[in-house]
């Protein structure tokens, strides 16, 4: 009898599986970051779980309805995917039997492709990954020992008076919205609580917003890199994208706003992720005036202002244009990500329609992580305030490590933010990782935060991270490079390249 695999769990060589399309999307992973057509990427992926050992021969996929589904792409994607995959052996069509995996040319390929690699980089080479990794890839803050008072004995008084009624509110807790409300209102945007949304953190808001706003097969514009989350999240809408420079900084766009039909606009204006540039006002202004021209309606992603090293921002977009704009804000990044509350910003129709969509998700966020967050507004300028030390103290920590030990290595030092776009002086940050793996840090390549693959000569460095992680990590950093850049010139040589 068939078993189904409903996790990411390895599998075992001998077992015999039925794949459910969640648990081949969890064995894959982001596939659909990187370069080359979507059914080429998936091919890849499937390709490598092979190798990995993650699927074994014999194994059924999912169909290709389930797997286009599950991953939010077109039916005609998967399909081309496994067409690629029988051509090249890899799976066997079955008809009343499905594709089942078929692990033998998977295996004697990837062995010789790695091997002639391994030769042209460095005979030495080692991809796995050393048991105590220093991770540089995520760009998360931490609850510093002083943040604890915030989380201590929650009481009954408190959660009394949101009980009955209010503890189904899926828009969130009156109190916290008005609260929030009154934030906006401070910096001059008119704001009430039908205004706000309560969300399970800024993630859930893009999502709920991008749903509401967006339909798969229509067009939003971005900016490039940009936070690969919200690349994900319009990603499996099967929104198309369209990629502009960080803040939207060249005429293209408003050529191709009289022209093409943008369904929306993303951006982070603020310290925007991962490059930490900041929208002028001005830029700010034009760009306003431009999506009201088009009615196109525009998502600002404000959870990185709080953490401006010198405590003042520009004024946010929904300033100029409270109807038209649409705001994420967050607790997650300037007191910690387990507190799990973020929170939209909209005309009280949109935001009317995006509670209705909220009631469907999770019937509403919870009401402890809710009561926390009113503590910590109440002491929130301290909060920020404190978090603005902390980031811009290892910001200088690594940017001076930086320029110490891998002078090559260029990057524009950010105001505000929680992480560094560095530019190598050569090569790619995709095969630079494994060299930097070797030595013992992860760290993530500027092409998973592209929609075409592009930026593939950044790396995104984490702000985030303790002072000895960062001393550290630098360390391995650099003994890494230094073997990158030997085994490329004995590469060049072997070639005949002067380099």
């Amino acid at each position: 009898m068939e078993q189904v695999a409903s996790n990411a769990m390895p599998i075992s060589r001998t077992s015999r599986l039925r794949l459910a399309p969640a648990a081949l999307s969890q064995l894959l992973g982001p596939w659909m970051h990187g370069k080359g057509p979507l059914p080429v990427r998936l091919k890849a992926a499937v390709e490598k779980a092979i190798v990995d050992g993650l699927i074994a021969d014999g194994t059924r996929l999912p169909s290709e309805r389930g797997l286009a589904n599950e991953s939010g792409v077109s039916r005609s994607t998967i399909v081309s995917a496994y067409d690629i995959l029988e051509e090249d052996g890899l799976l066997e069509r079955r008809r009343g039997s499905g594709s089942i995996v078929r692990t033998g040319a998977a295996r004697s390929r990837m062995t010789s492709r790695r091997d002639a690699e391994l030769t042209a980089l460095s005979s030495g080479m080692i991809l796995q990954e050393p048991e105590d990794i220093v991770d540089l890839s995520l760009s998360w803050t931490d609850l510093p020992i002083e943040f604890l008072p915030y989380l201590h004995d929650l009481t009954l008084a408190e959660l009394h008076d949101f009980q009955g009624p209010s503890i189904h509110a899926p828009a969130g807790l009156p109190r916290l919205r008005e609260r929030i409300a009154q934030q906006y209102s401070v910096a001059g945007i008119p704001t009430i609580a039908d205004n706000i949304i309560v969300t399970t953190g800024s993630q859930q808001g893009l999502s709920l917003v991008a749903s509401l706003l967006v339909s798969p097969g229509e067009t939003v514009a971005i900016e490039q890199p940009t936070y690969f989350v919200a690349l994900d999240a319009f990603r499996t809408m099967g929104t198309r994208l369209r990629a502009f420079p960080p803040g939207f900084a060249d005429r293209s766009l408003q050529q191709e706003m009289a022209t093409s039909s943008f369904r929306a606009l993303y951006c982070i204006p603020t310290f925007q992720s991962p490059t930490g540039h900041i929208m002028s006002e001005h830029a700010r202004r034009t760009l306003v005036n431009l999506a009201r021209e088009h009615n196109v309606p525009i998502l600002e992603d404000c959870s990185l202002e709080t953490t401006a090293f010198s405590g003042s921002t520009p004024r946010s977009l929904a300033y100029f244009d409270p109807e038209n704009v649409v705001s994420i804000g967050s607790l997650n990044v300037v007191f910690w990500p387990g507190i799990h509350i973020g929170w939209i910003r909209a005309s009280m129709s949109i935001a009317a329609r995006l509670g209705r969509l909220k009631l469907l998700s999770d019937l509403g966020t919870s009401v402890p992580s809710q009561v926390l967050a009113l503590r910590v507004l109440e002491s929130v300028d301290q909060i920020a305030n404190f978090r603005r030390r902390q980031l811009k103290d290892r910001c200088d920590l690594l940017c001076r490590l930086l320029a110490e030990q891998l002078p090559q290595w260029r990057f524009k030092k950010p105001s505000g933010g929680l992480c560094l776009w560095v530019r190598l002086p050569f090569g790619d940050a995709s095969s630079f990782a494994p060299f930097a793996a070797r030595a013992g840090v992860r760290v993530l390549p500027g092409s998973s935060m592209t929609e075409d693959g592009s930026c593939t000569e950044y790396l995104r460095l984490p702000l985030t991270v303790c002072p000895a992680t960062i001393e550290g990590g630098i360390v391995r950093l650099a003994s890494a490079w230094r073997r990158y850049e030997q085994a490329r010139f004995h590469r060049s040589e072997s070639l005949g390249i002067v380099v």
